[in-house]
């Protein structure tokens, strides 16, 4: 049983640099006003995880930037579907991890804004973080416009987001391709094309011509793998951008 007598009461009006010196916060809550808005609620918690997940121990950069989804809970199946999370990829020695779904999404409809690869990721060569962040607030937030993305909310209304999504899952379970992917090169070559005709332009994969694609697919990846320079330096932006190009191009003529 919790007696009130064992603790201090704080009130709202505590804070300050003495009082954090004299005090050990082993475990604290944080209670938002009851009155505030659950959009509101969200950004705020959103922002706490944040700042804890940078200051604290370190994280994936996945996992840091996974506090920012709940800015609006309505968007975490578009920017980490749960059929993404099963499909693996084991990047620089490490153990594989979830595929990284938002970086996909965000470097297509980078690429839909001019169907013109040359401009991805523009200006954003070592900030690619920010860019994802950029990202994420355009779709969230209403009064965000960097102008960088075409606007997912004039493809997918909010309320169809979980509907297309299982479509985008429908196609890619048509391909049969492996869970475990050894490389970045492989997750681009497979899903940019696939997510850029299926979910961008609705489009469905030719069911008569999924052996054929992934052939090409196959082929694709293993052309680039053989380049030595390509396979060292997978995050350039040259090869990213020869990647995606690539990818959509394939998929372009197996379309039904």
């Amino acid at each position: 049983m919790i007696d009130n007598h064992d603790y201090e009461t704080l009130g709202t009006h505590w804070v300050n640099d003495e009082f954090l010196k004299k005090h050990y916060l082993g475990f604290s809550y944080i209670i938002p006003h009851t009155e505030t808005l659950e959009d509101a609620r969200h950004r705020f918690f959103s922002t706490i995880f944040r700042n804890v997940n940078i200051g604290g121990t370190n994280l994936l950069k996945t996992e840091s930037r996974k506090s920012l989804y709940y800015l609006n809970k309505a968007y975490v199946p578009l920017f980490a579907p749960e059929f993404a999370q099963n499909i693996l990829v084991k990047q620089f020695g490490a153990d594989p991890q979830p595929i990284d779904f938002l970086r996909l999404l965000a470097l297509v409809l980078d690429y839909s804004k001019n169907n013109d690869s040359s401009k991805v990721m523009k200006g954003y060569k070592t900030k690619s973080e920010i860019y994802y962040e950029i990202f994420i607030s355009d779709t969230v937030n209403p009064d965000s416009a960097s102008g960088i993305f075409k606007n997912i909310n004039d493809i997918i209304p909010k309320a169809e987001i979980e509907a297309k999504m299982n479509e985008l899952k429908a196609e890619w379970i048509k391909l049969s391709m492996p869970q475990d992917l050894s490389s970045i090169i492989d997750v681009d070559i497979y899903m940019l094309g696939l997510i850029y005709w299926v979910l961008i332009k609705k489009e469905q994969l030719n069911n008569e011509k999924i052996a054929e694609l992934k052939v090409k697919l196959e082929d694709k990846i293993r052309k680039f793998k053989g380049n030595p320079s390509h396979a060292k330096s997978p995050a350039s932006l040259k090869y990213l951008r020869e990647r995606i190009n690539a990818s959509i191009g394939i998929f372009k003529n197996y379309l039904a």
